[in-house]
């Protein structure tokens, strides 16, 4: 590889891909961290959670908060939307790093 690699023009596609990944993970790491506080505030969450007889449980490190059964499912969606949308923030900042190589995305978090 040439030392003159860097400078070479970057097709615009690739850096409004690099601007989009880059702001698809800060939106995610803003979901991620909703979902913790919802997650801490309800009391729980339903993959550490049971249901007993009809009665629905959050649970959190062992402790269990009863919920009715729609706030049961509800929890039970919205935790699958926040594994999802982790892995694609993940997958985000996996692309943004590879096309770092942009000419306008800096090496520092600019965020806008």
């Amino acid at each position: 590889m040439s030392e003159g690699m860097d400078c070479a023009p970057v097709d615009e596609r690739i850096c409004k891909l690099c601007r989009f990944a880059r702001r698809f993970f800060l939106l995610a790491w803003l979901h991620s961290a909703t979902f913790a506080a919802v997650s801490v505030s309800l009391g729980g969450t339903t993959s550490l959670g049971k249901v007993v007889d009809g009665q629905h449980f959050l649970g959190d490190h062992g402790r269990y908060r009863p919920v009715s059964q729609s706030g049961y499912e509800l929890m039970a969606v919205y935790e699958r939307v926040a594994l999802v949308v982790f892995i694609l923030g993940f997958t985000a900042i996996v692309l943004h790093n590879v096309l770092r190589q942009c000419k306008d995305v800096p090496k520092r978090w600019g965020v806008w």
